[in-house]
């Protein structure tokens, strides 16, 4: 029987505020990971301005990422008995001071304390906010609503950072900085404003983690997490030497192709969400054996057109990816959403991290060897996905 507690009768949105709810968390989605990829665009004017070296200022990027692995977890444990819609708005509050002292920041050592601030909240925001899904919305409607809070992710690489690095390179770095805090205050008012009352459930707790990784599909759903993330990050991460030197793609024409990924992924995002839940072991399966396709095909086509086509492909299937996994998780474990998903989200941290590792220490090999790497990591979460998927949950 699910111990999950239920958003009370009186709490609980109108059929009519359902999707401003949902809305409201996907922008929270939007904002934190706006905020955790925006130096991506800035690099080189926060190293001039600061005086220090690119690679420096790169790992304020690694630093959020890390923290939010580690976020995701003791977020979820130590906010206890916390209203959820408490725990969002602290983590919105959290973002938004960080980003400030990231606007004023005259050091390096300033901006990665701030960058600290960034990564609790890109962890604790989104495994609390995507657990909330089943609980804020009917059973028929959790499939599309996730899609619509994961969009936040999509849409934040696709137009946040482009944002961003535009106006970052009109009105300065700091501009940019600032107008994340603004974003993420306006949020914070709406969470406080939309969301019901959201009690804490009783699995939230270190027990319940535990608890959770008894249950055979959470720790399957967790290991297709880390093949495909890694995967996908180890090949992404190096995909522009790879369309330079095998395609011929020039610089000037990176930016479209990489634009048409990005439109890609946020359908990729809707259309997954759209389906049917009985469709979801078939998607996911597609979803997976796409995303490795496509990747390995990459060191292999030549001229626009197809890389274009292939990037789109690409971009579509790894855009439904987080869906399709989270949409599993949460049927595999009712009982355990929260803890559940806390583990979800820190993995997927993590693999970020270790994708731009692994990436790095095979392209010494050949500029290619990181896209054949993650070809085949994706090609092992789709085997994992077809043997171990399953539509009840399983303990052992």
């Amino acid at each position: 029987m699910s111990i999950t507690a239920p958003v009370s009768t009186e709490s609980r949105p109108r059929p009519i505020q359902y999707w401003t709810t949902v809305i409201t968390v996907a922008l929270g989605t939007f904002a934190v990971i706006t905020s955790e990829l925006l130096p991506v665009g800035l690099l080189n004017p926060i190293a001039e301005d600061l005086t220090v070296a690119s690679g420096a200022v790169g790992q304020l990027i690694s630093i959020a990422s890390v923290v939010a692995g580690f976020s995701a977890l003791l977020v979820t444990v130590l906010a206890g008995r916390l209203d959820r819609r408490t725990v969002l708005a602290t983590m919105l509050g959290v973002l938004v001071v960080a980003n400030v002292v990231s606007a004023v920041a005259e050091s390096l050592v300033v901006l990665m304390a701030a960058r600290v601030g960034v990564g609790v909240s890109v962890g604790g925001f989104w495994a609390i906010g995507a657990s909330l899904v089943p609980r804020l919305v009917p059973k028929p409607q959790v499939p599309r609503a996730t899609a619509i809070v994961f969009s936040g992710v999509s849409i934040a690489t696709v137009i946040g950072v482009p944002a961003g690095t535009f106006l970052g390179d009109h009105a300065g770095w700091r501009s940019a900085f600032v107008a994340v805090s603004i974003l993420g205050f306006i949020v914070l008012l709406g969470v406080l404003a939309t969301l019901p009352r959201v009690p804490a459930t009783s699995e939230a707790s270190f027990g319940g983690i535990v608890r959770s990784l008894r249950i055979r599909a959470v720790r399957d759903v967790n290991l297709t997490t880390l093949l495909v993330v890694i995967g996908h990050f180890a090949a992404y991460t190096y995909v522009a030497p790879v369309l330079a030197s095998s395609a011929g793609l020039p610089q000037s024409q990176l930016s479209s192709v990489l634009m048409v990924y990005g439109a890609a992924g946020i359908a990729g995002t809707f259309i997954v969400g759209a389906l049917p839940v009985r469709y979801q072991r078939i998607s996911l399966s597609a979803t997976m054996a796409l995303l490795a396709l496509s990747i390995l095909v990459i060191p292999l086509v030549d001229g626009l057109p197809a890389v274009i086509g292939v990037m789109a492909l690409w971009g579509l299937a790894y855009g439904a990816t987080p869906v399709g996994l989270q949409t599993w998780l949460l049927h595999s474990a009712p009982e355990y959403v929260e803890p559940a998903s806390a583990i979800y989200v820190s993995l997927f941290q993590f693999a970020i991290a270790g994708g731009a590792i692994v990436g790095g220490f095979t392209v010494d090999r050949d500029v290619t060897t990181p896209l054949w790497t993650g070809g085949a990591l994706a090609a092992a979460a789709f085997l994992t996905v077809i043997t171990r998927h399953r539509t009840r949950t399983e303990t052992s």
